[in-house]
């Protein structure tokens, strides 16, 4: 019994030592991760790793530098993060991997040998190295996040049920990399393991269920073994023993359809400190605008805008992940949009609540120039629900949308679901709900999607969502919860409608 405790405490002030260690420190220290280790030193990335906080941020904050925002609604908390934490997860091939690939000792395998093989699948040692790191910090739990897809919640003892995916820009951007889980009962293999860039086949008709109906998938992807994950002071290691590549079928097969991003997760440092997908306390918080400071890289807010993440967790609103943001007063703010996969044709869409007269007019603005971005058109009424406009002068004029509730006949269906969209509009997905059991917002006439911009793009390059009021009125919010980008060959696709999900 001596030995088990002795042994426990070793295990215990081992573990704790290790996260008390940068990522890079972390990685050195892992017996099987010298070849990826050798890489990253070469490419130059050994400082970026070794980031733990913004000490700048965190002194001006001490000092009481910022202007916190008010209580939004006498509810929601409107205080800055008090920290400005960096965060990594890495996903390392082992020296076992390099070993059976490149059939040499690990001893004798060089930054040379590694470079020549990454050509050979189409990319550049400093791309290949970037490809395994994410700048945020997933741990097991976060790696996709589970709160109110359709038939689960997260405060009640129950499996996880329909698939669940995040995609993220890695770090330095340009390419983007896919997690996925399926619940044990949706699955062929009944687990509920999570993979890197998987593409199932799946039960996504009008009438489906969305379960796994192939036991060969599009594409296989990697199996993450969570249990041998490495715990650092700024992140995570998940050692892997299969190739991570961003090649042709990754960016065709597993990235080349609709891509839903929660907005919280264009922002890594909202995970990164805690903010986003805390289910143990409301994280509502305010984020300072730029003249203050950049709190997010990825969110420019201009000064008079009162910008605020809030937390709807327990509070079964009818938000993808519980969670939105609002901007009031007179808001000015742009988002730097994720990239796309391939060159093609996209349509750029928001998910809507139009359930309140608090919701403002705003005018969206797009393009690569950041400082010279088109609007997309008229400005966009975000009290518009399916049927009705919520204007706050009680008798509620009609809406164009033309939204019905779906009857169970399909062609029907299709029908009403084709008229929204000739008005520039979705119902919400199938796939989440503000409860269990209860209706998915495709089921809600307040829940909707809105068709914001179509056009070509380019993969890779930095596009930029700019949105501004165009009322005066500093009582009126601006919602965003999440966002679409879905190719033509969803949205256009002759042979097969675009899934309800």
């Amino acid at each position: 019994m001596k030995r088990i405790i002795i042994f426990f405490i070793f295990c215990l002030s081992y573990f704790f030592a290790a996260a008390q260690n940068t990522i890079i420190e972390a990685l050195r220290q892992q017996s099987n991760l010298s070849v990826f280790t050798k890489i990253v030193d070469a490419c130059g990335l050994s400082n970026e790793l070794s980031k733990v906080r913004d000490e700048v941020y965190e002194e001006k904050y001490s000092k009481g530098e910022f202007q916190d925002l008010p209580e939004l609604m006498g509810a929601y908390n409107g205080r800055f993060p008090e920290h400005r934490y960096y965060g990594y997860t890495l996903f390392p091939e082992t020296d076992d991997f390099w070993k059976q690939t490149l059939n040499k000792a690990v001893a004798d395998i060089s930054v040379s040998d590694i470079e020549q093989w990454a050509s050979t699948q189409g990319q550049t040692l400093h791309d290949f190295v970037r490809y395994h790191i994410l700048p945020v910090k997933l741990s097991p739990d976060n790696l996709v996040i589970h709160y109110n897809e359709r038939g689960y919640y997260y405060s009640q003892n129950m499996p996880f049920t329909i698939p669940v995916y995040e995609v993220y820009e890695v770090l330095g951007g340009g390419q983007l990399l896919k997690l996925y889980q399926c619940g044990p009962n949706h699955s062929l293999d009944g687990t509920s393991d999570i993979f890197i860039n998987r593409t199932p086949v799946l039960d996504d008709g009008m009438h489906g269920d969305l379960h796994e109906i192939s036991i060969t998938p599009q594409t296989k992807g990697i199996r993450l073994n969570t249990t041998l994950v490495t715990r650092a002071q700024n992140g995570y290691i998940y050692p892997i023993n299969d190739a991570l590549i961003y090649n042709k079928d990754v960016r065709e097969q597993v990235l080349g359809g609709r891509l839903r991003y929660d907005i919280a997760a264009l922002f890594p440092e909202l995970m990164n400190n805690g903010i986003r997908a805390n289910k143990s306390r409301d994280m509502s918080c305010g984020l300072p605008s730029n003249d203050q400071y950049c709190y997010c890289e990825g969110l420019d807010i201009k000064p008079g805008t009162q910008f605020y993440f809030l937390s709807g967790l327990g509070q079964y609103w009818m938000n993808w992940q519980g969670d939105e943001f609002e901007a009031t007063g007179v808001f000015d703010f742009t988002i730097k949009l994720p990239p796309v996969p391939t060159d093609g044709e996209y349509e750029l869409r928001i998910g809507l609540q139009s359930n309140s007269s608090r919701r403002s007019i705003a005018l969206f603005s797009f393009g690569t120039d950041k400082e010279n971005l088109k609007a997309t058109g008229l400005p966009v009424d975000m009290r518009q629900s399916g049927t009705y406009i919520a204007t706050n002068y009680g008798n509620y004029p009609s809406s164009v949308v033309g939204w019905e509730q779906d009857s169970g006949d399909e062609e029907y269906d299709r029908s009403i679901d084709l008229r929204m969209y000739e008005a520039g509009f979705l119902k919400g997905p199938a796939n989440f709900s503000s409860s269990p059991g209860a209706n998915p917002v495709r089921n809600q006439e307040y829940s909707l999607r809105r068709i914001i911009w179509r056009g070509e793009i380019k993969a890779g390059e930095d596009h930029y969502l700019r949105i501004c009021s165009t009322l005066s009125n500093n009582m009126l919010w601006c919602y965003l919860d999440y966002l679409e980008w879905c190719p033509k060959s969803v949205y256009a696709n002759p042979d097969k409608p675009e899934d309800i999900w």
